[in-house]
């Protein structure tokens, strides 16, 4: 039996629409390294609940990290909030290489 995917047809569905101030950064290079004295910003998660981002937040705090909320519309649907730590200098970002304090964080 063939699996069937279908976020070919979910994906375009869901569009979020980009501030226009992350618009205007410039991209990382093409090969995989970014600028010397880049930075950048980690999602730790996105809620469809305000209280919930509030929560992870919280918690943040608690560890010492100052962290923002941002409200999106996906697809122009409900909101979504994301939690989000940064900006980070990095001067040799790496892919899928988490700051040092989050690797020792447990579950928030």
């Amino acid at each position: 039996m063939t699996p069937k995917f279908d976020f070919y047809t979910i994906l375009p569905e869901m569009e979020v629409k980009v501030p226009e101030w992350e618009q205007a950064l410039e991209p990382p290079a093409a090969t995989g390294e970014g600028k010397e004295g880049g930075s950048y910003i980690l999602q730790v998660g996105s809620f469809q609940r305000m209280e919930e981002a509030e929560r992870v937040k919280a918690k943040l705090a608690l560890l010492g990290l100052s962290a923002s909320i941002q409200k999106v519309a996906v697809s122009g649907g409900d909101p979504w909030y994301r939690v989000r730590l940064g900006p980070f200098a990095d001067t040799k970002p790496t892919p899928n290489r988490a700051p040092a304090w989050l690797k020792t964080t447990s579950t928030l």
